[in-house]
């Protein structure tokens, strides 16, 4: 299997005065296209930042990320709006809809960022909003609005979805509901699926675990068999 990201002796440093946190340290680490990859870890493990500096919304300290073949942490500043705009679909806990466009024109927003946008039509009955598409985001269950954030970023046709605890703001039933919607996805659309979590349950839907602690991965786990959203258990 092709690896898509290529992580060497990767480091973010935060520096206040005196002080520094090591958010990453010293990371290497190989991702393998088209997989699905969970990231677990407790609070300030270094997981968001990882996502981060992966989709290239935050730079390294040291190191070096290889996106393919290209070394993003070379990137200026135009090669770094191109890479965003065309390889990464962002899945947000906090949904980060436009709250006065519906769902429809938050999504149709994202496909005019890409070059080769998905059919707006076909991703909101892929995810399931035909009924919802001309609501406000006030007027949507947290489920509903997920459904949004996930479309949205997929009609951009991105390489990588990068979900930072996409179902952190959900209950049990729904969560499972939204896990089910991004491996239907995953298995559609052979993009990679990165999703950072606080709940260990999730990672049985994967195919690599990655556990961090501390800013360094503590382990990394191959799933020979994964399970479907529906049969986890729920932490």
């Amino acid at each position: 299997m092709a690896v898509i990201y290529k992580l060497v002796n990767v480091s973010k440093i935060y520096k206040r005065k005196n002080f520094e946190t090591r958010a990453l340290d010293d990371i290497n680490l190989d991702i393998n296209e088209g997989e699905v990859i969970v990231i677990v870890g407790p609070s300030g493990s270094g997981k968001s930042t990882l996502l981060n500096v992966l989709s290239c919304v935050d730079n390294v300290t040291n190191g070096e990320i290889y996106y393919k073949d290209m070394n993003i942490c070379l990137f200026n500043e135009k090669s770094k709006v191109e890479y965003i705009r065309e390889v990464p679909g962002f899945i947000f806990q906090s949904y980060n809809l436009i709250p006065n466009l519906i769902a429809k024109e938050n999504i149709e927003l994202a496909s005019h960022i890409s070059k080769a946008p998905l059919d707006v039509k076909d991703i909101i009955k892929l995810v399931g909003l035909n009924e919802h598409k001309y609501k406000f985001p006030f007027q949507m269950s947290g489920g509903q609005l997920q459904r949004v954030s996930i479309a949205r970023a997929l009609v951009k046709n991105p390489r990588v979805l990068f979900c930072d605890e996409p179902t952190g703001a959900l209950d049990e039933k729904m969560g499972k509901q939204i896990l089910k919607l991004l491996q239907k996805i995953n298995k559609q659309y052979k993009n990679t699926l990165i999703i950072v979590t606080h709940n260990p349950s999730i990672g049985d839907i994967a195919n690599t675990v990655i556990t961090m602690k501390n800013g360094k991965i503590d382990n990394i786990k191959r799933n020979e068999k994964t399970k479907k959203a529906d049969e986890i258990g729920w932490a």
